[in-house]
This record gives structure tokens, sequence and C-alpha cells, in this order.
């Protein structure tokens, strides 16, 4: 006998109640949830490849969402936000993103926590959200959590010593910025999670401070 999808075996109530408004992908397409009829699941929804990223209304046939895994997002951390700020020093800013507990699933926009880098405060460049729609903000926010874009090591550290950028992440939990200390005698700083493991030398090298997690992240910075 096949297995019965999340909307057969727990019924329209059910999924309204627990996913409302939750964010999820499905194919090319980024979905908020709205409500269910019969066996479609109504949505808002936008196509990352849109450049646009316009939000319209849709629909996801309920079969196609066979479990809670359909509602799962990748993790979360780090990200190159896009930014429309004019005379920026960058065109993506970046941010560390992270989401209070709640009794409700899946993703929320209303429960995130964005932390842009100390170094964007400093430069007077955390304008993003002025630069246009609250709704594109959002979406372009959402599509980097769903399809996370991030900058190898040899690419950003070179743009950030010939002064092109002041920060760049290398994967969720990694990023380099523009020292924010003033007592630093370093110019860049390594972060992990929000917290400065080490610096780069004036030739480009990653200087980390505890060897154990030298160990661990070493990959990132190949």
């Amino acid at each position: 006998m096949a297995l019965k999808t999340l909307y057969e075996d727990l019924g329209a109530n059910y999924l309204g109640d627990t996913y409302a408004n939750a964010w999820f992908r499905s194919g090319d397409k980024i979905h908020q949830f709205r409500g269910c009829v019969r066996s479609a699941i109504l949505t808002s929804s936008f196509n990352i490849n849109d450049p646009t990223l316009v939000l319209n209304e849709d629909r996801v046939d309920a079969r196609s969402l066979p479990d809670f895994t359909s509602f799962k997002y990748p993790k979360l951390g780090y990200r190159e936000i896009r930014s429309e700020v004019s005379n920026s020093i960058c065109a993506k800013t970046v941010r560390h993103i992270s989401m209070s507990r709640s009794a409700s699933r899946g993703l929320r926009v209303e429960l995130l926590r964005i932390n842009p880098l100390q170094v964007y405060t400093l430069l007077d460049r955390q304008k993003d959200d002025e630069a246009g729609s609250y709704s594109n903000a959002t979406h372009e926010l959402l599509k980097e959590i769903f399809v996370p874009t991030f900058t190898p090591w040899s690419v950003g550290v070179k743009k950030l010593m010939d002064g092109e950028i002041p920060a760049f992440a290398i994967n969720e939990n990694l990023a380099i910025s523009l020292s924010c200390t003033s007592s630093a005698d370093a110019t860049y700083e390594i972060l992990f999670k929000e917290r400065v493991v080490g610096t780069v030398s004036e030739t480009g090298k990653p200087i980390l401070n505890n060897k154990i997690l030298h160990r661990d992240i070493a990959k990132a910075f190949t």
C-alpha cells in the first residue's frame, strides 16, 4: 500500500494550523503557505529565477508534499544579501540569520533575527531595507536563505584586501570582515558563528586563535 501524503495523513485543518504563513521551497519557487482547498495547498510564491522576485497567487498539489521534510530549509547562519543601495561599496551585505523558537513549524519571517556585520554600521551602509519595497527586500532575504550563495576564500580575500568589499561569507558558519576593533592590530578578522576567532595576515593567510577550530574549518580556506 502506498504511503499517505502529509495532507492525506494529517488533514487540511492540521496543516493550516501548523504551517500557516510558513515559507517553503518547491522546485524553482519559494512559497508561503496560505491554506488548503481539497487536495491543493494555496500559496503566494515567487520564482527564484525571476530577477524581480514578484509575488503571485499560486497553488501546490498536496500530493507533492509527502512528509515534514517538505518544509525543511537550509541551515541558517551567514548569508550574502544583495544590496540596492546606491554608491554602495559592494553589491551584497553579509548578515547573520537565526530564528527564534516557536511552537509553529516552518520558516517564518517574523521570527527571524537578522544581524548585519558590525562593519556595515561603521561604514554607514546599513540601508538595504530602505532601498526598495519591504516585499522585495524580504524576497531577496528568503531567496538567500533557501538558495544560499557564498564567496570562496580565494576569491573573497583578494577582493577584501583590494578594497572592493568590506566583508564576505565563506559558508553559513564563517565570515571575513574588516576589523571593527579599534585596539586590534590586524586589519581583517575571521568570524565563526558571530565570534572573532582569528585574523588575516598581510599576505592573505588565515591565522586562527584555536588550533582545534583550525582543524575543523581548515577546508574552508582552500
